[in-house]
């Protein structure tokens, strides 16, 4: 199977300069410059080329009216690409800052033209090529290949006997109306678990059962269900560096009459905690470190990180949340689960009232001398 590079520029010149230097840095890529338009419609439009195509790159102005207007006629294709192609785009124009339709977007690279651009957007493809990345989502790559395996699994080894028929007739009997949503979101999320977990699951080493290490990467992500608010997520204040944590369990923020959120705030981490020496103890939450008052959370490329401080949990109105605060980032299930019942933990601390050491001290001298009296002959005693 081919891997493409699909380049349009409506200057010839310019993608001979690309594909002399992509030729050096990664001969294994075949290189399809196109710099009419209505070709590139037709590219665009064939389904059995774009899954073979790995990276698209784009110029933007194709005439000097695009170039005083800022308005380009390419933009449909880049954001009809973006919408059904798992592939970095690369936006190579002088005019790049003008093109904010799909702003912050991980996969759009904007890369102004300049003596430099080409080598800069080659070797940025070249470490995506070279750890593999370009193969992960893109049409008919790994987790394509990878996921459609353990999906058959999934449905073919997930069930026994008469079950399917018997989860089929449950919902069907206790739905109203068409049970078809719902027998689908069933069977979805059963397959998707199995699917995760295989994906996840420790493995056999010898006599010894290892763990997956996660990188602390896989703990964040950002959800993109509707609902504004949910345990888990982070928000950062919209005029100060102030972070937040939700911890208000799902059973109540799901409730339409739950108008107040618990929160923990995120302090920065204290720099001490995270040296060779105490590292594993503050990724894996070790009580020791942390005193059960608060929670590590390891700085990523998706999160700042932090501390999420327990004793400075307070409520806030979703009204006030939402017009002050904006979620940046979510915390796995697993973590928020964990974090959740070890906040709970902390709540329930009864302590006791501190005891005096020096007189605990005495009481310990004496029950030890009369355990030693107990235990010699008297002196007056007769050892026979």
């Amino acid at each position: 199977m081919y891997k493409f590079i699909l380049y349009f520029d409506d200057k010839p010149d310019m993608l001979t300069n690309f594909k002399t230097v992509s030729d050096q840095i990664f001969p294994e890529f075949t290189f399809r410059g196109i710099s009419d338009s209505v070709e590139l419609g037709k590219l665009l439009k064939d389904v059995a080329f774009m899954r073979q195509v790995k990276v698209l790159i784009f110029d933007l102005a194709k005439n000097m009216g695009e170039e005083v207007s800022h308005s380009f006629e390419i933009k449909a294709d880049i954001v009809s690409n973006f919408d059904h192609y798992r592939i970095p785009i690369f936006i190579h124009s002088g005019f790049s800052s003008f093109f904010n339709d799909l702003e912050n977007k991980g996969t759009i690279f904007k890369i102004e033209k300049s003596g430099s651009s080409i080598q800069a957007i080659c070797e940025k493809i070249k470490l995506m090529n070279d750890t593999g990345f370009l193969d992960l989502f893109s049409s008919g790559g790994i987790l394509e290949e990878s996921y459609l395996k353990e999906l058959h699994k999934a449905f073919t080894e997930q069930f026994r006997n008469n079950e399917i028929e018997e989860i089929i007739k449950a919902i069907k009997d206790s739905v109203n109306g068409d049970c078809k949503v719902r027998i689908q979101e069933v069977f979805t999320r059963i397959a998707l678990r199995s699917l995760v977990h295989n994906l996840t699951a420790s493995y056999e080493e010898g006599a010894d059962v290892k763990e997956v290490g996660l990188n602390s990467v896989e703990h964040y992500y950002r959800r993109m269900s509707a609902y504004p608010v949910w345990t888990g997520d982070i928000f950062k204040n919209k005029n100060a560096n102030e972070f937040l944590f939700v911890v208000t369990p799902r059973c109540d923020i799901s409730r339409a009459d739950c108008t107040q959120v618990l929160v923990c705030k995120i302090m920065p981490i204290k720099t001490n905690l995270m040296t060779g020496e105490h590292l594993a103890e503050a990724i894996n939450d070790n009580a020791r470190l942390t005193s059960g008052k608060f929670r590590i959370l390891s700085k990523t490329p998706l999160f700042v990180g932090g501390q999420i401080e327990y004793p400075s949990h307070f409520t806030l109105s979703k009204e006030n949340l939402h017009s002050g605060y904006d979620r940046i980032i979510t915390l796995s299930d697993e973590l928020t689960n964990d974090i959740v019942r070890k906040f709970c933990a902390y709540l329930l601390r009864s302590g006791v009232s501190e005891t005096e050491l020096r007189e605990a001290k005495k009481y310990l001298e004496i029950v030890t001398h009369k355990a030693q009296e107990q235990a010699s002959p008297g002196a007056g005693d007769r050892v026979v």
